[in-house]
């Protein structure tokens, strides 16, 4: 079961394979970002890394 990276949620293989980075990695879902932020890419970014 795939899992979100940033909430624990579940996620689809779908939702992964369309929104999760090349690697099939989801960094957000719909449970813990806005749709638009989702639409946009954010899920496929690991944001807690430090710049």
């Amino acid at each position: 079961m795939a899992t979100c990276g940033s909430c624990g949620g579940h996620v689809t293989d779908r939702f992964r394979q369309v929104f999760g980075s090349n690697d099939g990695e989801v960094f957000g879902c719909l449970d813990c970002q806005e749709r638009g932020e989702v639409i946009n890419g954010k899920a496929a970014h690991d944001n807690t890394e430090s710049a």
